[in-house]
């Protein structure tokens, strides 16, 4: 018998790396009709390579996901909870879990996979963007900014990132630092940026009549607009006529418009009121 026995136990690798392998390819053809939008093909090859072998983690998750397309959603979630059971350290098995919650309107939920798939994989700044949307979604405004803040770190070239940052900031108050965010998401060609600074950024304003005017007037100036920004600082010449900043400010504009007279006198100002960048303009300027 224990020839017998030793054989036996030799087949089993064998046998179970056979089953891998049947449970592959079926798992790939669904892999394929996934491509061609054939859903239920697909799922059918899912199912197949899952009963052919049931700790197949990855089948588990394709099938979750094409549940997800179809918009089962508890079906969905038990696949990918079944492929986490079978594989906790795959990152893709959290953040499919988590993108289902968020469609199912359990953000909370979603944002505790995010964290688990940011454990274990904690230089991805998608998970991070993804997390802060949701932070924001719940009105989380501070941790929404933490996420763009590490993203950022990530990925500093993404002007989206730069983007929701600063919509995140202004939403908890942090008005400058916003302002910052959207023009450099802005000057690095974000559509929704330049039409937020342009169109909307103006009702988002705190009430106070100063700060509006001085973030108008610096949006005009930045957009070229500069006879509406000198409009603007007109306006706040009027409130506050000592302030060398605004005089600044107001110069460059008219030199821009043609107007150099004007604009010289108004450096003069601003120097008077300490703007020492006034004293170079002016010599450029204003000879």
């Amino acid at each position: 018998m224990k020839p017998l026995i030793i054989t036996i136990i030799l087949l089993i690798p064998f046998v179970c790396f056979s089953q891998r392998q049947t449970a592959e390819k079926y798992k790939n053809a669904g892999n394929e009709k996934v491509k061609e939008g054939d859903y239920q093909a697909a799922l059918e090859n899912f199912t197949k390579a899952i009963s052919i072998d049931p700790t197949y983690a990855a089948a588990y998750n394709n099938r979750g996901n094409v549940k997800m397309t179809l918009e089962k959603y508890n079906e969905a979630i038990e696949d990918f909870t079944k492929a986490i059971e079978l594989d906790a350290t795959d990152p893709a098995f959290y953040i499919n879990r988590a993108l289902t919650k968020t469609k199912m309107n359990k953000p909370k939920d979603a944002i505790e996979d995010y964290a688990m798939a940011i454990t274990l994989k904690p230089n991805d700044t998608i998970i991070y963007q993804k997390r802060g949307l949701l932070r924001y979604d719940i009105k989380d405004y501070k941790g929404a900014v933490s996420d763009m803040d590490k993203s950022i770190a990530l990925d500093s070239e993404n002007p989206d990132l730069y983007y929701y940052r600063g919509l995140f900031k202004l939403s908890s108050f942090e008005y400058s630092d916003g302002h910052n965010d959207l023009f450099k998401a802005a000057a690095m060609g974000h559509l929704k940026a330049k039409m937020l600074i342009t169109e909307v950024f103006f009702e988002n304003i705190p009430d106070d009549e100063i700060f509006n005017l001085r973030v108008k007037s610096s949006m005009k100036y930045y957009l070229k607009d500069f006879a509406g920004a000198i409009k603007d600082l007109d306006e706040l010449i009027k409130r506050d006529s000592k302030n060398g900043r605004v005089y600044l400010h107001r110069g460059i504009a008219k030199i821009n418009t043609g107007n150099s007279e004007d604009g010289c006198d108004d450096l003069k100002k601003a120097l008077k009121y300490g703007e020492k960048e006034a004293e170079i303009l002016l010599k450029t300027y204003c000879k």
